[in-house]
């Protein structure tokens, strides 16, 4: 995903994306507070949960996000289906919401038909959260 994102950056000519790998959970070097726009996650953040680390990841969400900055979330919805994580560590966007509340992140945006068209309907959701 680094190095597609690296393509895209040449190719597009864009000057204000940065890549960084970390452990979100211990903290992003050289990322100043309120400093980011935008934090996106794409079948990651199911992880935190795996590794029982939500609050840790969100902590520092809040952290390096601008006040009027986005935080969204594409996840599996938390449903037992053969694709996609183990259903104990999918969230719903209402866990999402419990969770980010609790750190003074609001919900701003929810969209539950994205993703592949599974039987049981879309995959995914998106979610969108930002500072109170």
């Amino acid at each position: 995903s680094i190095e597609d994102m690296e393509t895209y950056k040449i190719e597009n000519n864009v000057e204000n994306l940065i890549n960084i790998e970390a452990d979100i959970t211990e903290g992003i070097p050289g990322v100043d507070d309120e400093s980011v726009d935008v934090i996106l996650m794409v079948n990651v953040f199911h992880g935190f949960k795996a590794s029982r680390k939500i609050d840790e990841a969100i902590n520092e969400f809040a952290r390096i996000i601008k006040q009027d900055g986005k935080i969204a979330i594409m996840d599996y919805k938390a449903w037992d289906v053969p694709k996609g994580p183990p259903t104990p560590v999918r969230s719903s966007p209402e866990e999402l919401e419990g969770f980010f509340k609790k750190h003074g992140l609001k919900k701003i945006y929810l969209n539950e038909e994205i993703g592949e068209d599974i039987p049981q309907g879309k995959s995914h959701y998106l979610i969108m959260f930002q500072k109170e």
